[in-house]
């Protein structure tokens, strides 16, 4: 076993597989991935797998409704593994003026980057979804770009091409330590032995701020729960993704024809995956209101997952200026899904040419110390519009 590496990523979810997978791909192939765990066991393997939302901030437009997508569409063919990416649409459901108007914002600025987004009226959603409830409703967004993809399918198709491509992954071994001389990262310590390495990728998203911690670095980051439940497959009646503020939830119907639900009802730090009666108890009653049709459904399994949100519900990527050679790849928020891919992209990029991109250096870590958080609109009203 090799006792040095150029390139050590902590984490084996799509964060540190995708870092890894683009340095490989560049010709730079000493590199290790630790996971604790098994590959794709934390966050990559619990969540709903949804792509694309109706953002409001430019950066946050071009990470995710773009350069994202781009990511998506183009992995299945890069990696020779079909990550079953269909590109659905999805429908935010309007049901008060104040959103109505947050929306109207949210069109124009996806417009002006050539993103195909419009708003619908009750009739246009009963026609698109016949089976919906739009009693009460005021209108929706439409965003055809929106979409989903199998996240196991992702998480395997990177680690097979990061393994013919000569890296390292070592599952269920558990970074220990960090040591570091004259403020330069020197060597991973683990619970199988110590490996001496030149840079260090942070990625192992809900176990991130713990990482961090070994260098000095406290991040500003809080641990929530969400939870998702799954009914028995029903003949296809919803080929989009929903979101509803009113009532709250989001869900989708699988290619299997399974009902998928979830809302972030829980706000409260929390590092239990344990299922809730109390979550079971809203996202029925809400499915209900907003698909009659469900009422006597059953619900299969129902599962949470972990993740980490930072003040500004954004990624924090890029170099750590107190500690060289230390690289964040953290999603600080529910959408690593989405944009894990192409974070862990900007972040081998970045390795390489030592050089932050106009995105890196909007989301890096140093931005919480100059004041310059991330204002995205359909964050800031987070009390009142579910996470996807």
């Amino acid at each position: 076993m090799k006792s040095k590496y150029e390139i050590s990523i902590i984490g084996g979810g799509i964060f540190g597989l995708s870092c890894a997978y683009h340095l490989a791909k560049s010709g730079i192939n000493d590199i290790v991935i630790f996971d604790k765990n098994y590959i794709g066991s934390g966050a990559s393997g619990r969540n709903a797998s949804v792509i694309g939302l109706p953002w409001k901030t430019k950066e946050v437009i071009e990470l995710s409704n773009i350069e994202s997508i781009k990511f998506w569409k183009n992995i299945s063919s890069d990696t020779n593994m079909n990550v079953l990416f269909e590109n659905r649409g999805y429908i935010h459901l309007i049901y008060d003026d104040f959103d109505l108007e947050h929306q109207i914002d949210v069109i124009k600025n996806q417009t002006a980057y050539g993103i195909k987004i419009k708003l619908i009226y009750p009739k246009e959603v009963k026609k698109l979804i016949p089976d919906i409830n739009t009693k009460k409703l005021f209108a929706a967004t439409y965003l055809p770009l929106g979409g989903t993809a199998r996240h196991d399918a992702l998480v395997w198709g990177l680690a097979n091409a990061c393994k013919n491509m000569g890296v390292d992954i070592f599952s269920f071994t558990e970074v220990k330590n960090i040591l570091v001389e004259n403020k330069t990262v020197k060597s991973v310590v683990t619970d199988k032995q110590t490996f001496s390495t030149d840079t260090i990728v942070n990625a192992a998203h809900t176990s991130s701020d713990s990482i961090s911690k070994m260098v000095g670095i406290n991040l500003p980051v809080t641990t929530l729960m969400q939870e998702v439940l799954v009914t028995e497959p029903l003949k296809p009646f919803l080929d989009q993704m929903i979101l509803s503020s009113s009532p709250e939830l989001w869900c989708h119907q699988t290619s299997r024809g399974e009902f998928l639900a979830g809302s972030a009802i829980n706000k409260q730090q929390s590092y239990s995956v344990n299922s809730t009666l109390t979550f079971l108890e809203h996202i029925g009653k809400a499915s209900i209101n907003l698909f009659p049709k469900l009422k006597k459904i059953k619900v299969m399994r129902q599962w949470a997952g972990l993740y980490h949100v930072a003040p500004d519900y954004s990624p924090i990527i890029g170099p750590v200026p107190e500690i060289k050679n230390f690289i964040l790849c953290v999603p600080g928020n529910d959408n690593g899904f989405m944009n894990g891919g192409i974070l862990g992209k900007l972040t081998a990029e970045y390795i390489i040419s030592k050089k932050e991109s106009s995105l890196m250096k909007f989301f890096n870590y140093s931005r919480f110390k100059e004041n310059r958080l991330v204002k995205e609109g359909y964050i800031e009203h987070s009390e009142r519009l579910p996470t996807t």
